[in-house]
């Protein structure tokens, strides 16, 4: 595995500790971007090593704009939320509204990258990888009067 990903391994073992049991007050605001970045690191380097290539392997630079672009595309659902109401934060009064949205935007960052980091990490598997063209159903007479 890439040093990366151990690095990665790293931060998992120190951040999800450190969040469950709340060793400082307000903890899963303080960790939650090291405990995803940990996973994405991680999982970029599964990927590097099942499939020979990675996003952050193909382009580095692209790689660390997937968190710059992140935090404003997830920003634009916390607007949307504000009225469809789907979600809520617990304890979000704790925070001072600039400290708010600086963690925040730290831990939005994250969305993109691991979700397209997982995608690849699923894409790797050879199940995946046999319907990759889709289905094939053949255009038959009966299927179209069907």
């Amino acid at each position: 595995m890439a040093w990366y990903g151990w690095f990665g391994l790293l931060l998992i073992s120190l951040a999800w500790p450190i969040s469950w049991l709340q060793v400082i007050p307000r903890a899963t605001a303080y960790v939650f971007f090291f405990q995803w970045l940990g996973y994405i690191l991680v999982v970029d380097a599964l990927v590097l090593r099942r499939h020979g290539t990675s996003l952050l392997a193909r382009d580095p630079a692209g790689f660390v704009g997937l968190f710059l672009i992140s935090a404003p595309v997830w920003w634009v659902f916390e607007f949307i939320n504000r009225f469809v109401q789907n979600w809520h934060y617990v304890s979000r009064e704790t925070f001072s509204d600039l400290e708010y949205f600086l963690l925040a935007s730290l831990s939005f960052s994250t969305v993109v990258p691991a979700v397209l980091e997982s995608a690849e990490l699923v894409a790797t598997c050879n199940l995946v990888r046999r319907f990759a063209n889709g289905p094939r159903i053949s255009t038959t007479m009966r299927l179209l009067t069907g």
